[in-house]
């Protein structure tokens, strides 16, 4: 589920200027509701991109990443 922070891969971009980001990665920062699109910060891009929700496909968390997500719960009392 495509949500903000989501790990992303951009797909099936068609303009000349927007194919080039094909296939790169990036995070998606947040949704712009006005425009419908998606604020998108590409991995090695200096500006955000805003991008269509259908040409994102959201990656799995990797295991490093998942690994490192503190489930301590502290005791109570």
């Amino acid at each position: 589920m495509l949500a903000d922070g989501c790990r992303v891969k951009v797909h099936s971009l068609k303009s000349a200027a927007a194919a080039e980001l094909n296939g790169r990665e990036g995070t998606a920062m947040h949704f712009n509701k006005k425009r419908g699109r998606w604020a998108v910060k590409v991995d090695g891009e200096p500006e955000g991109k805003m991008i269509l929700a259908n040409n994102l496909q959201v990656l799995p968390v990797e295991q490093s990443e998942a690994d490192s997500v503190d489930l301590y719960e502290p005791a109570r009392g």
